[in-house]
């Protein structure tokens, strides 16, 4: 079982965050806010159908995010809003986190990576108020970007659920070898995570302005572009686990899969959206 998290954002020194909204300090409020097809999230109903034509609901989407930043294109001009930011649609809902003090500047652009960068994607390298997002350790251990689940409905009686977690796999072809132990030529390496940079109209921070910066996530989009079938058997079957009876397929297992953590990776490109407007 995992853990419930409890603490949802780290400051950072170039920023504080006091997690509420409402301030009238200068300063810019994120908002995070969940979709499925361009409408609200509606939890535990089965109302939506991908681009494959699955039926499915929403009954988890909790994640990462990781180094929200401005930047405008200059060396050194970023400011880091923060370095890692949990998310949970079905128990927290939509979110809003207040950064202030902020060094003054003009920023256009808004960065994040969806989970955490492999280089410090490794179990305890975050709080362990975060470990309720730790990946398996026979699937390379650290901590999952995404972890995004509901039923759909499926010609095969019986199989009516999906997990779609992902994260950055590192394992070897033969589970039974130890990712360290594997030869390198039977090693899997395939990161879950995405890295996002979304153009925004320009924000001036300092000179005692206030900005609402709303990313919008669009969780039907993780299964549209490129088209993911929840029914799809694995190309590659040799790399289902032995506790599981083949097929794998899209819908369940995908941790343990490079290729559905591939094609998550791939849709992430438009997923989020981004809009700023000054309070």
């Amino acid at each position: 079982m995992y853990l419930s998290l409890l603490v949802a954002l780290l400051p950072l020194s170039l920023a504080c965050s006091s997690g509420q909204t409402g301030s009238s300090v200068e300063g810019i409020t994120l908002r995070i806010v969940h979709q499925a097809a361009g409408a609200p999230l509606e939890i535990d109903q089965l109302i939506y159908t991908n681009a494959a034509g699955n039926p499915y609901s929403v009954t988890k989407f909790e994640y990462l995010i990781s180094d929200v930043e401005l930047s405008n294109g200059a060396p050194d001009s970023e400011i880091v809003l923060t370095e890692t930011l949990y998310g949970d649609a079905v128990n927290q809902g939509n979110s809003s986190h207040a950064f202030e003090g902020l060094a003054a500047g003009d920023f256009d652009t808004l960065s994040f990576v969806w989970g955490v960068p492999a280089a410090r994607n490794s179990t305890g390298s975050l709080p362990v108020e975060y470990d309720g997002m730790l990946w398996p350790p026979q699937f390379g251990g650290g901590y999952h970007a995404m972890r995004f689940e509901g039923d759909w409905s499926d010609v095969s009686p019986g199989d009516d659920s999906y997990a779609l977690h992902a994260g950055h796999l590192r394992r070897c072809s033969n589970l039974a070898i130890a990712y360290a132990d594997c030869p390198v030529v039977d090693r899997i390496d395939e990161t879950g995570m995405v890295e996002i940079s979304l153009p925004i109209s320009t924000i001036t921070t300092g000179a005692g302005r206030r900005w609402t910066v709303e990313i919008v996530i669009d969780v039907d989009d993780w299964m549209n572009d490129p088209v993911y079938d929840l029914g799809q058997a694995w190309s590659d079957p040799s790399l289902c686990p032995a506790s599981i009876t083949p097929p794998c397929t899209l819908s369940f297992p995908t941790m343990p899969g490079p290729e559905p953590q591939s094609m998550m990776r791939l849709n992430g490109a438009d997923v989020f959206s981004v809009t700023v407007s000054e309070n």
